[in-house]
């Protein structure tokens, strides 16, 4: 049966082996439901991994922009997973021959200090005493050069949420103290500043976005363990590097990272 979720994750993963373009899934492969695309997910996962790149590390929340969700029709984002291969710490290097078409993000990252309880409805404010460290982050998207006019949130999920690569900046301990929603963020591109937002930008709260993964993993019966890594969403729009690209994203009280392209 072609739409068995193996059968379609094979067909997504041999897409990004040969570079095809992103394009919904239709036809025998078509997605008819959220949960299908999550299963999908899981299947393309484990062939990732299977195939060097290597251990789950973390999560990536994707689509935390109101307007998004709107052009999406939905009113929660969708999520995928990092894989060790894919992290890197700053400054980083980014050689454009290494992905198809890659989009920039500018993100707060934040690390769980122990295992969530399973069972557990969680929000913002019970999901902090849980998180241990936060980082500065850039998250490469893998769009495979998608038409955005026709997207399909179904596809993007399934595909992993476009996950390409995630570069973190040093750890800082999240104190009390810290204001995780009104935090500033400023962007420089070739040492002119371009962006300027709030950390607060992704959802109203990065921790909100990370609530909402764990609440996900929950209803699939999954658990956000210890030492996992979540990029939280974007402050800024995508932008799309060109060689000879410095960038430098910086939040405040928290630090920077920094990425070169060639």
């Amino acid at each position: 049966m072609p739409n068995r979720p193996q059968n379609i994750a094979q067909k997504l993963f041999d897409e990004h082996k040969n570079g095809t373009q992103s394009s919904p899934l239709e036809g025998d492969f078509e997605l008819i439901s959220l949960k299908k695309a999550y299963d999908v997910q899981e299947f393309l996962n484990q062939m990732f991994h299977s195939n060097g790149r290597g251990e789950f590390v973390g999560h990536k929340v994707a689509l935390t922009s109101k307007p998004i969700q709107e052009l999406c029709g939905l009113d929660h984002p969708v999520f995928g997973a990092m894989f060790s291969s894919n992290l890197f710490t700053s400054p980083y290097a980014l050689d454009l021959n290494d992905f198809h078409h890659p989009g920039l993000e500018f993100e707060l990252a934040v690390e769980m200090g122990e295992d969530l309880p399973l069972g557990q409805e969680f929000t913002a404010e019970t999901l902090r005493p849980y998180v241990s460290t936060i980082y500065p982050a850039f998250e490469i998207i893998e769009d495979r050069n998608a038409d955005y006019s026709n997207l399909d949130v179904l596809t993007l999920a399934a595909d992993n949420a476009w996950f390409g690569a995630a570069i973190l900046g040093a750890a800082t301990t999240l104190s009390d103290e810290f204001d995780i929603v009104d935090a500033k963020t400023r962007l420089q591109r070739n040492g002119e500043v371009v962006g300027e937002s709030i950390t607060g930008a992704a959802l109203g709260n990065p921790l909100t976005s990370a609530a909402a993964l764990a609440n996900h993993l929950s209803s699939r019966s999954q658990q956000l363990k210890r030492d996992s890594k979540i990029i939280t969403g974007s402050t800024l729009a995508t932008l799309f590097p060109v060689s000879g690209d410095h960038f430098v994203y910086e939040i405040e009280g928290v630090g920077s990272v920094e990425l070169k392209v060639s």
